[in-house]
């Protein structure tokens, strides 16, 4: 590539950062004066922000703009889309159509947008993707056996009814070996998320990440369907280096981004993001209750449409 700076040559994005900082050229000036990026929305220059890669990619500023694009120009945006998935399944290697989680954290648009522009389901086999959900959310209905939770789990749930403490394999809930569909809830609060996502070195010398990644793994060996369940709306969720009480070291983005790769990487698996601990303890027993019908659909986008019983 052209460092259109002096016009020398570099085999590679960071051979040429290398050089810019070299020169004493700010990746912002370089960026913002010889190859700026425009929003398709407002036509307005968008603000650099590092990294540089993933700042050559964006067509729009903010999120806000987007959703007005799709509200003001749906054919455009339709083939914007299109061409955003085809980019991102080339780049990720992706076999799945994005879960509603991935597309609320990305700039991108939502489930809901994509089906107000011909169908999310439509547009992904267009771009040649496969559909992981395409069943119903059941009718709710009550559990008639225990539910157990393991004995590791240091802060359960208060449920009611009959609850049993005992080893699981994988997860924190689940239901007993006579009844069991296979189906595991891990639950997080939000600290416990960002800490379990985060791919920083702890003490004995691997990552929470690398840990939750062997439960994956685990699960996965063993047939089940982990879901991870998030006492906290996806926004704050998406927002947490904003709250004061958390103190993390990591950034929103990255967690997400390590979340997305564990969604690639394990088909059985998916994330549920609820307001609290009042809905996180109403949801263990209408999944468990639901059995395998619950690998039919996008738990949060059921969530999001107030199609779960909480």
């Amino acid at each position: 590539m052209t460092c259109t700076v002096d016009s020398t040559q570099h085999d590679s994005l960071e051979a040429l950062h290398k050089h810019l900082r070299k020169i004493k050229v700010k990746q912002e000036v370089y960026y913002t004066d010889h190859a700026p990026r425009r929003d398709l929305c407002t036509d307005e220059p968008i603000p650099f922000k590092a990294p540089a890669e993933r700042y050559l990619t964006l067509d729009f500023a903010h999120k806000r703009n987007l959703h007005a694009y799709v509200k003001e120009q749906p054919a455009a945006a339709r083939e914007w889309a299109k061409k955003w998935l085809v980019a991102r399944k080339a780049s990720k290697n992706l076999v799945y159509a994005p879960l509603a989680v991935e597309l609320r954290t990305l700039m991108c648009p939502t489930v809901q947008e994509l089906d107000d522009l011909g169908g999310y389901n439509t547009i992904c086999r267009e771009v040649g993707l496969q559909i992981r959900f395409e069943g119903s959310v059941p009718p709710p209905r009550q559990l008639d056996c225990p539910i157990v939770i393991d004995t590791r789990e240091q802060d359960p749930l208060h449920l009611t009814g009959l609850v049993l403490r005992n080893k699981i394999n994988c997860g924190d809930y689940a239901l007993p070996p006579h009844r069991d569909q296979g189906v595991y809830i891990e639950r997080k609060s939000l600290p416990d998320f960002i800490g379990s996502l985060s791919d920083r070195e702890t003490r004995i010398g691997d990552s929470n990440l690398e840990r939750f990644t062997r439960e994956l793994e685990r699960a996965k060996e063993l047939g089940a369907y982990l879901i991870l369940l998030v006492e906290a709306d996806i926004n704050q969720a998406m927002s947490f280096n904003h709250l004061p009480h958390i103190h993390a070291k990591v950034r929103a983005e990255h967690i997400f981004r390590n979340l997305r790769e564990l969604f690639r990487l394990f088909p059985d698996f998916q994330a549920l993001f609820v307001a609290g601990r009042r809905e996180a303890t109403a949801a263990v027993p209408a999944l468990l209750a639901m059995g395998e019908a619950i690998k039919t659909f996008d738990l949060q986008l059921a969530y999001e449409r107030g199609q779960l019983p909480l």
